[in-house]
């Protein structure tokens, strides 16, 4: 499996590289002699990548005619830069990446892959003057740990645009700061638990799995802050978006692949030991430091949407429960200075929301289980 995974790293990044996302005559044939759209895909090396992976083990993107080619990056920025240049044609990124893709280059969410609030988490060692300098030094906050004085001139490890760097952001913000008064580190996340382990920054952040071995040793280290803790209405997701010209030349493809992600969800949500099962084996194939254990622990913070809960989520344009959490996480990236006021003034969540794909996938979905 893991020769798997160093084969479709490499056959995807010879595609980006020649830039083949451009191209509408990406195809291939499948096995049965049916044709298939290329579909380059740019992930993270987190757990949410979870769900494609099985839709791609299982063929469902195949049998919606998708050849699908992954990427993996290192951080949220390089995925939005490959984005930018047309070298992909979807991509995963927390809700602030995904809406700075969409406002900037006019990408469109076309999944949503998992819940991610709850998922990062700062943490730092006891003996650090984060630590010993205690909580109560923000007072809406008052479980958070270190005071100005502890935080400043600290080394951060973290991946650069990902949800964790917003999170060491708004506290950095609270505590009368700002990141030019930490020094950053930005890694891969998978990279981020052993430096730290090896004695490398004095605080990081990052998403499961790569906090568990922290959270299991209280002797030797504390949670500073999480992102749910800071944020509870904020609803943050993974997503998946769509480049602006795969929307225009490739969309039955994209509904294809729509159709392979939402139909492994739902088989995911209706079957507790088949999404830990799975867990197990993506984070085997990234190299995580997993268990069993441990792998059905992180599916508790990645609830998966069944079709009925994607309608829901997606019906509805503007007055929708997607559009309106997109809506709630353009304020606060307004709040910090993470989008200018003026384009907040003329930012409208269903523009940048692939609803017409989304929901012609759920209704082919729903015919074909009826």
């Amino acid at each position: 499996m893991k020769r798997l995974v160093s084969t479709i790293l490499a056959l995807s990044l010879i595609f980006a590289l020649v830039g083949c996302g451009n191209s509408n005559d990406d195809v291939s044939t499948s096995s049965d002699g049916s044709e298939l759209t290329t579909l380059l895909y740019g992930a993270p090396s987190t757990a949410t990548s979870v769900t494609v992976w099985y839709a791609l083990q299982q063929g469902y993107f195949e049998d919606y005619g998708v050849d699908l080619q992954i990427t993996f990056f290192n951080s949220g920025t390089s995925i939005n830069d490959a984005a930018r240049a047309g070298e992909i044609d979807l991509y995963s990124l927390g809700s602030m990446m995904s809406t700075t893709g969409a406002t900037t280059f006019g990408s469109q969410l076309l999944c949503y892959l998992a819940p991610d609030n709850a998922a990062y988490r700062v943490y730092a060692r006891n003996d650090s003057e984060i630590i010993t300098s205690g909580q109560g030094h923000i007072e809406k906050y008052p479980n958070i740990y270190g005071s100005a004085d502890a935080w400043k001139n600290s080394t951060v490890l973290w991946t650069k645009g990902q949800s964790g760097h917003y999170t060491i952001n708004a506290i950095l913000e609270m505590l009368g700061l700002t990141s030019d008064d930490v020094t950053s580190i930005d890694m891969e996340q998978n990279q981020i638990p052993a430096a730290f382990a090896a004695g490398e920054g004095d605080v990081m952040v990052a998403g499961i799995p790569n906090w568990n071995e922290f959270e299991a040793d209280p002797e030797h280290y504390t949670m500073v802050a999480s992102l749910d803790e800071l944020y509870p209405d904020y609803d943050n997701i993974a997503t998946i978006m769509a480049c602006p010209d795969a929307l225009e030349n490739k969309q039955e493809a994209l509904k294809g692949f729509a159709k392979g992600v939402m139909r492994a969800q739902n088989e995911f949500a209706n079957d507790d030991d088949l999404f830990k099962e799975w867990m197990y084996i993506w984070q085997s194939e990234y190299n995580v430091d997993v268990t069993e254990e441990s792998a059905a622990n992180d599916c508790a913070f990645y609830k998966m949407p069944t079709l009925e809960w994607s309608r829901q989520y997606f019906e509805g344009g503007e007055d929708s429960i997607c559009a309106n959490g997109f809506m709630k996480i353009a304020e606060f990236m307004n709040s910090v200075d993470q989008m200018s006021d003026e384009v907040f003034a003329e930012y409208n969540a269903d523009d940048y929301i692939a609803d017409d794909i989304i929901l012609a996938a759920l209704d082919e979905l729903e015919a074909e289980q009826s």
